[in-house]
Parts: structure tokens; sequence; C-alpha cells
């Protein structure tokens, strides 16, 4: 849905929302949405894209691009990391375990694999 970003569209839609019973959600009369990333899913399946105008968009180069890239598998990595590290050992449904990794063990992997120093 393309919306122009004006504040009474803005609040209209902040409107829609809270009388279709979707929520109330103030962060949409200033948020800058981006295709694709401000997805609000509404239930039932249903996902709704807003897109306001876009402005700053920049290119760069391909030869530029690399930073990113890594930058971008960086932070995968290391939420990966601390999203092992972080587990607990839980009970879930008919006595299901997920344990916990040890933390030395981790550790030493990472290192073995020259991950972390």
């Amino acid at each position: 849905m393309w919306l122009e970003g004006t504040l009474e569209n803005r609040k209209n839609l902040r409107k829609a929302f809270i009388e279709l019973g979707y929520g109330d959600y103030s962060a949409l009369e200033t948020i800058q949405f981006i295709p694709r990333f401000s997805i609000f899913s509404i239930g039932d399946g249903i996902e709704l894209d807003i897109v306001t105008e876009i402005t700053d968009v920049k290119q760069f180069p391909n030869d530029q691009m690399n930073p990113l890239f890594e930058a971008t598998v960086q932070s995968v990595e290391e939420a990966i990391v601390n999203a092992l590290v972080a587990a607990d050992t839980m009970e879930g449904v008919n006595g299901n375990k997920a344990y916990a990794l040890p933390h030395d063990k981790v550790i030493a992997l990472l290192k073995k694999y020259n991950r972390i120093k």
C-alpha cells in the first residue's frame, strides 16, 4: 500500500488499525516506512507493507559493497553465537528437553576455528 506520508494520512491509518482491531501503534504517525521492512502482520496470514516517499537513497558501486556484506555476516554470526550461549536447558511439551550448550566447549570450538581469540 502506498501512503502519502502526511500527518493526516498517518493519523487516519492509525485510527483504521484501531477500528479494525489490529491494535494501536503510535509509531504509525512517525515511522519511516521502508518497503519489505516495515511490514505489519494483521492476522489471517495478511501482511501490510506500507510505503511512503523514499528519500536519501544512495547507490554504491559494487566494489564498495564488500564492507557492508562483511558487517552483515559478522552481525548475523554474532547473533547466532549469542543465541547459542544464552540458551538455557528447558523442558517443553511431553517432557521434550532442549539442552543448553556447555559454554567451555562452545568457546573451545570457536577458538579452534579462529572465530574468536
